[in-house]
């Protein structure tokens, strides 16, 4: 038995992927995010970007004086570009007209009415304008994978290539809006994170400045993604502050001034990003972009009031969090006790990925630095969203992405620790063998 354990715990547990498993991965997972992509539920909030995906020509013929950058102020505000250009490649490469689009969707308004004003798109429409929108969840997935591969397994990574396909990603990540590229954007942010944190420990100018502009370019279109991107810009900055825990790199990189480089680089590439990817900001740039995060928060407080019945009660929280984030990745369609008991394996295992992570960030141990930027990304970005007013299910996106990621990391951290119980007892069992022969 030993024989057979020893090569699959050696396949399993090698911290790498090759490209033949990543091509073979991106095949599937492509079949099934395009398969009957068309039929995934439709959202209103798609056609703010199915009819904003002119925007993506505009911004090829560097229209951007045009009065269509400022004729919708809602639209210039509040729909953030990077969706709006995706859905324009869809829609040019599906032969989609502009007279073909539509009008946006009226949430005052019932779906009947919303059909009959015309602001529901067609079926070849909404296909022709999510396909972009589903192929880049699919390298967002891969991304991950790869990630999970380089820091804890295969294990993990192919058990994320699963997690991947649950519900609530085959459905949030098929659409037309902001979660797929945003997804993309901060997985890319999280690579680029860890290549400065090496970067900084090797003490080599160059590449430091290289990966603080890299992360500072993926943070902004994270943000212009969705606005709670942004966040990803400060996981390097304070990824630093963990190598300045420890004193002698701290007095060194002080001495090289090596976290105020990295902060204003990634605090200026990201902010050069966010600017340059959307043309509305090319003028009046700081009173648009601190407009920008005002009516923000005005729309939120208007929700919140108009939605009052999806609004989360204090004394709910915690309740409605459990079920919303550990719903999936384990989710058994069965009306049974395992299946309520479901969501708190979900919760163990997701709390054991963070322990572990936790313990590899402490210690110090080698590939540290991916735990890091997990952690970090999961702090900076999936813990504002627990406190988010209304109960809707596109706002637990980020905590629902980065406990997949420790969900993954626990379940293959315990097969691993149960695999290496069995090998040590099937060792100790053939050495008491050898013992009773001589």
């Amino acid at each position: 038995m030993t024989k057979t354990i020893n090569p699959l715990t050696h396949f399993l547990f090698a911290k790498n992927i090759k490209l033949i498993e990543v091509l073979i991965l991106a095949a599937l997972i492509s079949a099934i995010y395009l398969n009957n992509l068309a039929l995934v539920e439709f959202h209103g909030d798609e056609t703010f970007w199915i009819v904003s995906g002119e925007r993506l020509g505009k911004f090829i013929k560097l229209d951007f004086k045009s009065p269509y950058w400022t004729e919708d102020l809602y639209l210039a505000y509040e729909v953030r570009p990077v969706s709006s250009y995706l859905v324009g490649i869809g829609q040019w490469v599906g032969g989609i007209a502009k007279s073909e689009l539509h009008d946006y969707w009226d949430w005052q308004l019932s779906a009947e009415e919303n059909a009959a004003r015309g602001a529901l798109p067609s079926e070849r429409i909404i296909l022709w304008s999510r396909i972009p929108l589903a192929l880049v969840s699919v390298f967002g997935i891969l991304g991950t994978l790869i990630l999970l591969a380089n820091s804890h397994s295969r294990l993990a990574a192919y058990l994320f290539a699963l997690v991947g396909l649950n519900g609530y990603f085959l459905i949030h990540l098929r659409r037309a809006l902001s979660e797929p590229p945003l997804i993309l954007f901060t997985v890319l942010a999280l690579y680029s994170s860890y290549k400065l944190l090496v970067a900084a420990q090797g003490r080599s100018g160059k590449s430091i400045v290289v990966w603080s502009v890299i992360v500072g370019v993926f943070s902004g279109l994270a943000g212009e993604s969705k606005l709670t991107g942004i966040a990803c810009a400060g996981i390097a900055v304070l990824g630093t502050m963990i190598l300045m825990s420890d004193r002698e790199k701290a007095l060194q990189l002080s001495q090289r001034r090596i976290p105020l480089i990295i902060a204003l680089v990634v605090g200026g590439a990201t902010l050069l990003s966010f600017i340059a990817s959307y043309p509305f900001f090319f003028e009046d740039t700081a009173t648009r972009i601190k407009d920008t995060l005002y009516t923000r928060q005005e729309i939120t407080q208007y929700q919140v009031i108009q939605y009052a019945d999806r609004a989360i009660r204090p004394g709910d929280r915690l309740g409605v969090l459990f079920q919303r984030i550990f719903n999936d990745p384990i989710n058994l369609n069965v009306n049974n006790i395992i299946a309520r008991l479901a969501p708190w394996a979900n919760f163990v295992l997701t709390l054991l990925g963070i322990v572990y992570s936790v313990k590899q960030v402490w210690m110090k141990n080698k590939g540290w630095e991916y735990f890091a930027v997990f952690l970090l990304g999961a702090f900076l970005c999936a813990v504002p969203m627990l406190f988010t007013p209304l109960d809707w299910e596109r706002y637990y996106m980020y905590p629902i992405f980065f406990s997949c990621i420790f969900f993954c990391i626990g379940a293959g951290e315990l097969v691993f620790t149960s695999i290496s119980n069995l090998q040590k007892q099937q060792d100790a069992k053939g050495n008491r063998l050898e013992l009773l022969q001589d």
